[in-house]
C-alpha cells in the first residue's frame, strides 16, 4: 500500500477494521478523537521545535528519524480518519469544499502581487484577509 495505489476509502476501511477488530470502537468519542489529534501533533511538532528549516531537514536525511516522524504522522491521519468516520465527514468532499473556499479567499492574481511584498507586509495582508472573512461568516 502507498499513496499511489491505495485509494482513500480502501485506508480508512483498513483503519476502521483495525479498531473494529480490537473492539476499540466504544471508546472513540468525539472528545476522545480530537483530543487523541492534539496529542499526536504535539509529538509531531516535538520533531521540529527549536530547529532551523536546515536543522530539520538534514535530520529527515536520517533513516531512523524520518520513520519516528513519519510514524507520529501516521498517528494523526489514523485518528483523523477515524474522527471523521465518527462525524460522517466524507475527507474527500471537506477538502475540495475547503480548497473551494480558499480559492475565493485568497485569489492567485493577489497572492502572486504577493511576491513583491516583504514578509511583514504579506503577513499583514493575510492576517486583514482573515479578518474579513470571519467577519462574513
Amino acid at each position: 500500500m502507498n499513496d499511489q495505489n491505495t485509494t482513500i476509502a480502501e485506508l480508512r476501511k483498513e483503519i476502521l477494521e483495525f479498531r473494529d477488530r480490537r473492539k476499540w470502537k466504544k471508546y472513540n468519542t468525539v472528545k476522545d478523537l480530537a483530543i487523541s489529534i492534539v496529542i499526536e501533533m504535539g509529538e509531531l511538532m516535538e520533531h521540529f521545535q527549536w530547529k532551523s528549516e536546515a536543522l530539520i531537514k538534514n535530520s529527515l536525511k536520517k533513516e531512523e528519524q524520518k520513520r519516528e516522524i513519519q510514524r507520529e504522522f501516521a498517528d494523526v491521519i489514523n485518528y483523523l480518519f477515524t474522527l471523521s468516520d465518527e462525524l460522517g465527514i466524507d475527507i474527500v468532499s471537506a477538502v475540495k469544499e475547503k480548497l473551494a473556499l480558499q480559492e475565493q479567499k485568497f485569489p492567485i492574481a493577489k497572492m502572486l502581487s504577493w511576491e513583491k511584498m516583504k514578509e511583514e507586509d504579506v503577513w499583514s495582508s493575510y492576517h486583514e484577509i482573515r479578518k474579513q472573512h470571519r467577519l462574513k461568516s
